[in-house]
């Protein structure tokens, strides 16, 4: 990652929405296996849909989800 996203995120945790904040606590706890998941699979493990994680991708990367892993 050319940015530290962990930093980013960390900074901006006690401002996001309690979805963003169930993403987040995925990245931010499990930074080697989220690399690995799909779209689908960090749905089903945070609990929210793909829609969300993919505006959260956006806000914190500026392509997409892929981008930000």
């Amino acid at each position: 990652m050319t940015k530290n996203i962990f930093t980013e995120i960390k900074a901006e945790y006690d401002y996001l929405s309690r979805v963003e904040k169930n993403i987040a606590d995925i990245i931010l706890e499990n930074p080697k296996e989220f690399i690995n998941y799909s779209m689908v699979e960090l749905s089903q493990i945070s609990g929210v849909s793909q829609g969300s994680i993919n505006n959260f991708s956006k806000k914190f990367s500026s392509g997409g989800f892929s981008a930000l892993k």
